[in-house]
């Protein structure tokens, strides 16, 4: 028997984190962020995550859950944690994060933008 396929979804395709640069030294902690991560296909289906940043950059510090599983209908708050690098100057910075599993749309990108003012 063929499993059906999963369909992923997130409540929302970007986040934005604000900071302020520090003189020096480091920067103040950066309140962390979560979306949710669904499977809205087929009650039956199954989903089984993982998530990847696609650009690497070092200030998104983790990620978490990065890989499960969720059945038809399930969700899982997956949580995103910012800390720039000591030094890093005033701009915007983006990465994608791409969410890839068994599913009717293959992967779904939640882009991650860090604004440093």
């Amino acid at each position: 028997m063929v499993r059906p396929k999963a369909v992923i979804s997130t409540s929302v395709a970007n986040l934005t984190f604000n900071v302020v640069a520090p003189l020096s030294g480091s920067f103040p902690p950066i309140p962390s962020q979560q979306f949710m991560l669904t499977n809205t296909g087929d009650p039956t289906s199954v989903l089984d995550y993982q998530i990847r940043k696609l650009v690497g950059v070092p200030w998104i510090v983790s990620v978490a859950p990065v890989y499960g599983s969720l059945n038809g209908g399930g969700g899982q708050p997956i949580t995103i944690v910012v800390a720039p690098p000591a030094g890093t100057g005033p701009g915007t910075y983006t990465e994608t994060l791409r969410i890839t599993g068994y599913s009717s749309n293959l992967t779904l990108d939640v882009l991650v933008t860090l604004n440093i003012s």
